[in-house]
């Protein structure tokens, strides 16, 4: 009896240490389980936030570039560089880009809609007042701060919920213009800022300030309503957020069959040790698993925060070159309207003093004579700059039209060297002209626009030429005829080469003694072999001289014209 007790309390003392380390090990087991549980869930808390703040970083930086360039074409407009067929084309064009926006319509300073584009499906609200509420508040608003004004979020005309962004127009003496006005879809914004990567599966929202609903994009695979979280965007605080709704509840129920599987098995057979070593082992490679797949989340999410940072930097680089171009085409601007203000009064000047002096009773025929004769070369200088004038901006409003007829080149190029060759004996220059092979001097262009071209150039040669040789002539080039005006006078600074087709350039305009002209020639000889399809080009090199070509297709097919 004794004996038997004693294997009793010896088999009971062999139980209580594996029963203890059983239960020691749940318990332990059990704090592990809801650390990691917590753990994860707020790793996938944290992880929905940068979603949901990537998402609001993308709108918002959607926001304002499409905001700088509004406000580009607000500056463009109150300087008087752009028309409405301009607008129209170059913002047809740039919504081509940007699915976000619905249109970008032009108001007059009455809150008239004047055009809107796109214009198909819109044509109906050309003409009409802003009365709407949410516009009309914005739109007087943005006249008052003059800054732009963002609307709450409201159901336009379009019958979709949409926001718009109000740009104010004004001139330099604030002078209202009127507004511009970009409708956002506030479906096609939302869809265009979702990262493609993948991610837990979610459902985000546009919210407006009422916390409605506008807009939802849901990811598939959300299996439940999960927590919701609300991000501010920035360029829309106080009228609209994003929110952003998840599935964050870890799936442990395999962790708990395994828990109560092992629970079993050591029970069972007392094979704890080996089940703690089959353990560790799973546990290692799932955490190595887990590791290695945070690691390439973090790799992935790295590669998007460099690309984002790319981003930026093109274009604040792109923002610089506007800018830099905008500062340029004021100073050419200025330099333009003070050198036309010249050319302008010089002649005028000439003509009405020499008038004057026509009206004394006394004045010698000799005296008269040379009076009227600076007269007309005066009004014949003024009128030239005015067909300048006139010519440039039927080019600019792309009214310019081109009537194409069967010519002799050699007889053209003929005339230009009788009329220019006074000119030249006048400075002592060679006056050379060689003209084409009689095999190829016939082609089919417009004949006013030929000799505009040549006129130009040979009048640029004769004025920067004060000693030497000019030529020109042309010859045949492959399937074209190359035309070629050749001078040995100041030459071009290889700097200014790039800039000399355009528009009030002249090639000495920072220099104190500035040659007579308006500085179009040039840029209207380009326009004019443009629109005859051809190509300008010049070789130059500064004290040795100039060459400038220019080449026209060889088409004598009388069918064309």
């Amino acid at each position: 009896m004794t004996k038997s007790r004693l294997e009793i309390n010896k088999y009971r003392s062999g139980l209580v240490s594996p029963i203890l380390f059983i239960l020691a090990f749940v318990i332990v087991f059990g704090l592990i389980l809801f650390n990691t549980y917590s753990h994860i869930k707020n790793d996938q808390t944290v992880s929905i936030l940068k979603v949901a703040e990537r998402i609001s970083n993308r709108i918002d930086f959607k926001l304002k570039g499409n905001l700088n360039y509004l406000s580009i074409l607000a500056n463009e407009r109150a300087n008087g560089r752009l028309t409405e067929s301009k607008f129209s084309k170059r913002v047809e064009y740039f919504l081509h880009d940007h699915t976000e926006f619905i249109n970008i319509t032009w108001i007059d300073s009455n809150f008239i809609i004047q055009t809107v584009t796109p214009l198909e499906g819109n044509e109906v609200i050309i003409g009409l007042p802003i009365e709407l509420p949410e516009p009309k508040l914005a739109s007087r608003k943005a006249k008052e701060s003059k800054v732009a004004i963002y609307t709450n979020p409201f159901e336009a005309i379009q019958t979709k919920p949409s926001i718009e962004v109000w740009v104010p127009v004004f001139t330099e003496n604030d002078v209202f213009l009127g507004l511009f006005a970009g409708v956002y879809s506030c479906d096609e914004l939302l869809k265009s800022c979702i990262p493609e990567e993948p991610y837990e599966p979610f459902r985000v929202s546009l919210v407006g300030a009422d916390s409605s609903v506008l807009e939802s994009y849901t990811q598939s695979n959300l299996l439940t309503n999960g927590q919701l979280y609300d991000v501010d965007i920035k360029s829309l605080k106080d009228k609209m957020s994003l929110r952003i709704e998840a599935d964050n509840e870890p799936p442990f129920d395999w962790v708990m069959i395994m828990l109560v599987t092992l629970i079993f098995i050591l029970v069972m057979s007392y094979a704890y040790s080996l089940v703690k070593i089959s353990y560790e082992n799973n546990l290692r490679k799932e955490t190595q698993l887990e590791l290695e797949k945070r690691e390439i989340t973090l790799q992935k999410q790295n590669k998007d925060f460099i690309d984002l940072n790319n981003e930026y930097k093109e274009q604040n680089k792109n923002l610089i070159v506007a800018n830099k171009k905008a500062e340029e085409s004021d100073k050419l601007k200025s330099a333009f309207l003070a050198n036309m203000s010249h050319e302008i009064r010089t002649p005028m000047n000439g003509i009405l003093g020499f008038a004057g002096l026509l009206k004394e009773p006394e004045i010698e025929e000799e005296d008269k004579n040379k009076y009227i004769d600076i007269i007309e070369r005066s009004g014949h200088r003024m009128l030239n700059i005015i067909n300048d004038i006139i010519d440039i901006s039927k080019i600019e409003s792309g009214l310019m039209g081109i009537h194409l007829s069967s010519l002799n080149m050699n007889e053209l190029l003929e005339y230009i060297y009788t009329f220019f060759k006074p000119e030249a004996d006048t400075k002592g220059l060679e006056f050379v002209f060689i003209p084409l092979d009689s095999d190829h001097e016939n082609i089919i262009t417009d004949r006013e626009k030929f000799i505009a071209i040549f006129t130009n150039l040979v009048k640029n040669a004769i004025k920067y030429t004060h000693s030497g040789r000019i030529e020109f002539g042309g010859e045949k080039v492959g399937e074209s005829i190359e035309f070629y005006v050749r001078d040995t006078g100041i030459g071009i600074p290889e700097l200014k080469q790039k800039v000399v087709f355009e528009r009030f350039i002249q090639t000495d305009s920072e220099e104190k003694l500035v040659q007579e002209g308006a500085g179009l020639g040039l840029a209207i000889s380009k326009s004019f072999v443009d629109l005859l399809s051809g190509e300008i080009w010049l070789k130059s090199e500064e004290g040795v001289g100039s060459t400038f070509y220019f080449k026209l297709e060889h088409n004598t097919d009388s069918e064309s014209v």
